[in-house]
């Protein structure tokens, strides 16, 4: 009956199994929204629930645990992780700043199972990361990564990732040099305005350019909520609640539904959409 009603199908779930991070950098909006945001944690019986419902979409093939947070700060993580893996199989990425991965997480997240793990670097100094990140770890994260790299079984996929910034433009190819023959993937993009809340000077294009984000993935937070885009940290738009609905349910709701519609006819007219420049994968991937 569902697929009489939408031919739309999610690939993938993000889901926010808590809210905090650990750092303020000016490229993200938790600076922005960490003093006035209600901090929590997912229920565990929910996660379950939440998990436990995607054998009912066969469709999805990707679960990541990165959404408007540092997903490390989760003392179950890897409980987590392993729990998705032992029960579906499915491909599990997260992506971190890379503080938090000590040996014994890095262990623990190579133990849990984990396909895919991208660490935010965005510097190839100590001097451009303190800029972007209000922080003065760049070593630390830098050994972090280097250890995760020596210890990771070849199934593992390791990404660092550089987002182009006014603080670091300059540094890319220092940074390509760096990691060439690391065994890690690198990706490069360009900063967006997260759905309009950063300011940004990159220019805010027509929606025509195909995001796939109503039509193929599926966000949830904390709480429980369904939400639009992981972009958006307003989460402007909420589709519905999974304390009293099951994903399916959310997905061909009239709601779900009557957005992907309006959104394939007129994406400009949609918010947070008609306010956001990010366009779809705009990262270049590099394999050294």
């Amino acid at each position: 009956m569902h697929l009489e009603q939408d031919e739309y199908l999610p690939k993938a779930i993000w889901i926010q199994t808590q809210n905090k991070c650990n750092f303020l950098c000016n490229i993200c909006p938790y600076a922005k929204f960490s003093a006035k945001r209600v901090k929590g944690e997912m229920d565990e019986l929910l996660f379950y629930r939440i998990v436990s419902q995607l054998r009912n979409l066969k469709s999805i093939k990707k679960v990541s645990f990165n959404m408007q947070n540092e997903p490390l700060l989760d003392r179950n993580i890897a409980k987590r992780i392993k729990y998705v893996k032992d029960l579906s199989g499915l491909h599990v990425m997260l992506t971190t700043n890379g503080y938090y991965l000590s040996k014994d997480m890095t262990k623990d997240l190579i133990c849990s199972g984990a396909d895919k793990i991208t660490i935010s670097l965005n510097a190839c100094s100590r001097d451009s990361y303190r800029l972007i990140t209000n922080s003065d770890f760049y070593e630390l994260i830098v050994d972090n990564i280097k250890r995760l790299i020596e210890l990771k079984p070849d199934y593992l996929e390791v990404v660092i990732s550089f987002v182009i910034t006014e603080y670091n433009s300059g540094e890319i190819r220092d940074f390509v040099d760096f990691w060439r023959g690391s065994g890690a993937m690198l990706r490069i993009y360009k900063a967006n305005n997260k759905a309009g809340i950063l300011d940004n000077k990159q220019e805010i294009v027509s929606q025509e350019r195909d995001c796939i984000v109503p039509f193929e993935e599926i966000n949830i937070l904390y709480n429980g909520e369904m939400v639009l885009c992981r972009q958006d940290w307003s989460n402007r738009v909420i589709f519905g609640n999974l304390n009293n609905k099951t994903l399916e349910d959310i997905w061909f709701s009239d709601k779900c539904i009557n957005f992907r519609k309006k959104f394939g006819e007129s994406p400009d007219s949609l918010m947070p959409c008609r306010v956001c420049n990010r366009e779809r994968w705009k990262g270049d991937y590099i394999r050294l």
